[in-house]
């Protein structure tokens, strides 16, 4: 009886490592932080070359091989008037960054052309140079599907909040589907948001993105979170004749 007791306390004190090393959302994390980016000011320093990175105002990721990134309209219409006319800022130096390939250390890239639309709040920026061409880094593209599944479904989010420069996920499930905040309908989640992570990617285990992170709950809705489709995203993507990958390039298979 002793025996079996021990066995049992055993188990239980094992059951958490190697539900760990199963649970395969660790790796499709792992994924997503090769294609979440923080959207930031910079400036530079005294040392030519480098780049100091003053704030970060939001998340983005990137949708296509070419440095395409989506995230929220207000991330872009708030902080980044100028890009609108294609002048930047002094005051705000346009980045986003990527590790090389580990952190701290950081490769950044100036972006300077966004499209916005402010009825479903997503823009789609792209970098002057394309980080997929840069050698050294091994950024990703994630996959984005028009589809949102039933109430209850495991979910993921990952992103910069609270101006910490490394990327942080939080895990929830859909809560429901509606028209919650405004007129157009959004997914709500059951797990808390921070300043920061608007625009990051809603993602499924097998890291299909069903949604870009807008805001979270405020008052009674406190310890939400609310997305925007995709599929709003996807039509705003074709209207403004962005082609997104379902499959990578010629190009891009050649170079592995």
């Amino acid at each position: 009886m002793r025996t079996l007791v021990l066995a049992a306390i055993l188990a239980l004190r094992l059951q958490g490592p190697l539900a760990a090393q199963t649970d395969p959302f660790i790796a499709t994390i792992d994924h997503a932080k090769l294609s979440v980016i923080p959207v930031a000011c910079g400036s530079f320093p005294d040392d030519p070359g480098g780049v100091q990175v003053k704030i970060i105002w939001g998340t983005g990721f990137f949708v296509t091989y070419w440095g395409d990134f989506v995230t929220a309209g207000h991330v872009i219409k708030e902080h980044f008037k100028w890009s609108l006319k294609g002048k930047p800022d002094s005051n705000c130096f346009p980045i986003v960054y990527l590790p090389d390939p580990a952190w701290p250390s950081l490769r950044w890239f100036q972006f300077e052309r966004c499209i916005t639309d402010e009825t479903v709040d997503i823009a789609v920026c792209r970098t002057r140079d394309n980080p997929f061409g840069a050698p050294g880094l091994h950024p990703l593209r994630l996959h984005l599907v028009a589809t949102t599944p039933p109430d209850g479904t495991g979910i993921a989010f990952t992103g910069f909040p609270l101006e910490i420069q490394i990327p942080v996920t939080s895990r929830a499930n859909i809560a429901s589907i509606g028209a919650f905040t405004g007129s157009q309908p959004e997914i709500m989640v059951n797990g808390a948001s921070w300043g920061g992570l608007s625009g990051g990617p809603l993602y499924l285990v097998d890291g299909s993105v069903i949604g870009v992170m807008l805001k979270t709950g405020l008052r009674d809705a406190i310890g939400m979170a609310f997305a925007r489709q995709t599929s709003s995203v996807l039509d705003f993507l074709r209207k403004n004749n962005i082609e997104i990958w379902q499959e990578e390039p010629q190009q891009k298979k050649g170079k592995k």
